[in-house]
């Protein structure tokens, strides 16, 4: 007795999507907060680049203020809390030089 190719029936094989793009991710209660820092932070690079130096580094601190307000409230098992904390490192690092 030969047999061929084990296919699942044709109904079981249309009841997954192909992509992963039906897995959500859990989303954080402070998430629109953090894109907007980071759309700010990407702003104000962008300041640097057109050398408005002033304006750049006004936007930094707004930055820096939002990140630090952010933090506090933010308990440390949030899916955020690593990404703000090298956000404010990495606003520290830009607002020395």
């Amino acid at each position: 007795m030969t047999s061929g190719p084990r296919v699942p029936p044709k109904g079981s094989r249309e009841l997954r999507p192909r992509d992963a793009s039906w897995i959500q991710k859990p989303r954080s209660q402070v998430q629109p907060s953090v894109d907007e820092v980071q759309k700010r932070e990407l702003a104000a690079g962008n300041l640097v680049r057109q050398a408005d130096l002033r304006g750049a580094l006004q936007m930094y601190q707004e930055c820096q203020g939002d990140v630090i307000e952010i933090l506090e409230t933010l308990p440390k098992d949030d899916a955020n809390y690593n990404v703000l904390n090298e956000t404010r490192k990495r606003l520290d690092e830009k607002m020395s030089k």
